[in-house]
């Protein structure tokens, strides 16, 4: 796995925190609870019910006018995520199953950046590993659910008119961005190519089960989301 104190690593440890101490302060929804966070907490990583749940209970010693005064981002941008995503990973999945040498060099260069590792080099193994079809099917799975969640937030969802932290914002664009990028540091550092074989074969079974099972019920479920909103908004 890349280092954990690497610049990719440092992102996903820092984004896993993040998510514990919102959805700490989210299942502990009580007026003390929210009164305790800090008031940078609520602004950078609240939002929805949850962010209007912190600032009810907000006391006014515990507000900084700082993170107030912070320009919030409506909901119903989300669909901008999954566009960020599809040209990323799009453009990813592309340089490797067309094999596109020039913009390989490009990935590669980033790639090294991103792990901060001297000793990392595109050598014999890890080319192999990068160039399977493995790798590749990986790719196409994260286009196929950026895909389907943009159809949702443009013809599915509907949004209230809840916000997000520019945090929170920014925080996503990088998530979908680093995507396909951690993919490639992850399995470029792999000693052993892992092609399709025996081996291995049951458990790319296993993994596109629980994929497509799970992208037909959080489908189902977005629908049912917005059949519950349009029933509300005709009461």
């Amino acid at each position: 796995f890349h280092p954990l104190l690497s610049p990719l690593g440092l992102y996903w440890n820092g984004l896993t925190i993040s998510f514990i101490l919102g959805h700490f302060y989210n299942f502990h929804s009580s007026r003390d609870s929210f009164k305790s966070a800090p008031s940078f907490l609520k602004e950078t990583v609240l939002y929805g019910k949850s962010y209007k749940s912190a600032k009810k209970y907000d006391g006014s010693s515990q507000k900084f006018e700082f993170w107030n005064k912070l320009p919030r981002i409506p909901k119903d941008w989300f669909y901008q995520y999954y566009v960020f995503s599809l040209l990323v990973n799009g453009y990813i999945f592309l340089v490797y199953f067309l094999e596109i040498e020039s913009q390989r060099e490009i990935l590669s260069r980033i790639t090294k950046i991103l792990v901060f590792n001297p000793f990392f080099k595109e050598n014999s193994d890890s080319k192999i590993r990068i160039e399977s079809p493995k790798l590749q099917l990986i790719l196409f799975l994260t286009i196929v659910q950026a895909t389907r969640r943009l159809y949702e937030c443009l013809f599915i969802s509907i949004y209230s008119k809840s916000t997000q932290s520019i945090f929170v914002y920014a925080a996503a664009f990088l998530y979908y961005g680093l995507q396909g990028f951690t993919f490639i540091c992850d399995q470029s550092q792999k000693k052993v190519a892992l092609p399709f074989t025996s081996k291995n074969n049951f458990t790319t079974v296993i993994g596109l089960t629980i994929f497509i099972t799970a992208s037909y019920y959080q489908f189902k479920i977005h629908k049912e989301f917005a059949n519950l909103r349009i029933r509300s908004q005709s009461l």
